[in-house]
């Protein structure tokens, strides 16, 4: 991961608080993560393959796979806001992501795109969890772009929730090319 990455690596880990991490979470082997009503908030994000310009908050390298489950009352998320260049997501990669009942968010304030979600090559499977992604932009040539979840070249499989995608360019200037999407 790029300097202020962590790792996280193999096991099960258990949210007692609302937390924020200094920088990005690159997953290591088979890691269950429980956010117990709790928001997980990453300040950073990191390349997710070495010949893809993407970035995630939580990279999920080929090989390794993370699991999101909630059991607190209250639902929790995870929570990304980021203003880098390229195309951002909140969770990406090529491993395996399994997500129950939670909400992951992403809010992106600068040109290129932005994903909840980003599938290259692994399998993503969603139960009853709430995948936004967020893109404001404002002046000439940002063609913000917004999807909940991209898959391209993976498996992807969602049994309920929702998804939502929202594009904003404050300025009058459009150039065409702004869109947004559920599932692209």
């Amino acid at each position: 991961s790029q300097p202020g990455g962590h790792t996280l690596t193999e096991g099960s880990y258990y949210l007692a608080d609302d937390a924020t991490v200094g920088g990005s979470l690159t997953i290591s082997g088979d890691v269950t993560l429980c956010l117990n009503g709790h928001t997980l908030s990453p300040s950073g994000d990191t390349k997710i393959e070495a010949n893809v310009n993407v970035f995630a908050a939580i990279s999920v390298p080929q090989g390794s796979s993370l699991t999101v489950c909630d059991c607190g009352q209250t639902k929790g998320r995870i929570a990304f806001q980021t203003a880098g260049e390229y195309g951002r997501a909140a969770i990406g990669g090529a491993g395996n992501v399994t997500l129950y009942g939670c909400t992951v968010e992403i809010n992106k304030t600068s040109a290129y795109s932005v994903d909840g979600l980003c599938n290259i090559g692994g399998t993503f499977t969603l139960y009853d969890s709430h995948i936004s992604a967020t893109h404001t932009t404002s002046g000439a040539n940002q063609s913000p772009y917004a999807c909940a979840v991209r898959d391209t070249g993976g498996t992807t499989v969602i049994h309920g929730g929702t998804l939502s995608a929202t594009v904003t360019n404050s300025t009058a200037y459009d150039d065409g090319s702004s869109s947004a999407y559920g599932l692209n």
